[in-house]
């Protein structure tokens, strides 16, 4: 497991403060807007990927918030961080450059949705020292393909389109897929490139042995 590299920088005491309580900050806030969608829209907030993609990002800030009192749950943050930053990636590329174009809503609604949970992302991408690998892009693809086959797909032939164009009847939805599928891919390799750049190769070998410890201890648990 490659992507294995500490998630809090104990290297550097500041920043690893820092992390930790923006971490938690984050986590509170996106769980209240996770709380409030839910509210108002109950069964159909999950109908859009958006939503998957800020559910997600929640989970991903509680969790390595989480880690950094209970070690066995870092391997869980990695992957998830992996995950939310190509989902998050995705949505912000398509919803703001195809879908918010053509279904506009409230201003107040598509930054929450649209820009909050990918800069929350970007800030603690700038800030940990997570390893990314190239073989854990099946995780987001994943629950792409898992969202797309179980939701997408039945609601938008059963009852109605959830995205504009993405009706599975003409050659502009499966250019959206397959644009959504290397938006994913990219925004993977972009981040192993940036965090290579960032951290150094010589600190990478250090996380990758430090995490391949912390999986070796959770496994043996």
């Amino acid at each position: 497991m490659n992507s294995s590299g500490d998630s809090t920088p104990r290297s550097d005491t500041n920043r690893f403060r820092m992390l930790k309580f923006l971490r938690i900050g984050f986590s509170l806030i996106l769980l209240s807007i996770f709380i409030v969608g839910i509210f108002r829209t109950s069964f159909y907030f999950f109908i859009y990927l958006t939503n998957w993609g800020l559910t997600l990002t929640a989970i991903y800030f509680l969790v390595s918030s989480i880690s950094y009192y209970y070690s066995k749950y870092m391997p869980a943050t990695f992957i998830l961080f992996e995950t939310v930053w190509c989902i998050g990636w995705c949505i912000f590329v398509v919803f703001w450059g195809i879908v918010g174009p053509l279904k506009g809503h409230d201003i107040i609604t598509d930054i929450l949705l649209h820009i909050l949970p990918i800069v929350l992302v970007i800030i603690d991408f700038a800030l940990n020292e997570i390893i990314m690998s190239r073989k854990h892009c099946v995780f987001p693809i994943g629950v792409s393909m898992v969202y797309l086959i179980c939701i997408n797909v039945p609601y938008s032939i059963a009852v109605h389109e959830v995205y504009p164009l993405m009706n599975y009847k003409n050659v502009w939805t499966y250019l959206i897929l397959f644009l959504s599928l290397a938006i994913q891919i990219s925004a993977l390799e972009i981040g192993i490139w940036i965090k290579r750049k960032q951290i150094g190769n010589q600190r990478i070998l250090e996380l990758e042995l430090e995490g391949a410890k912390v999986i070796s201890s959770v496994q043996n648990v």
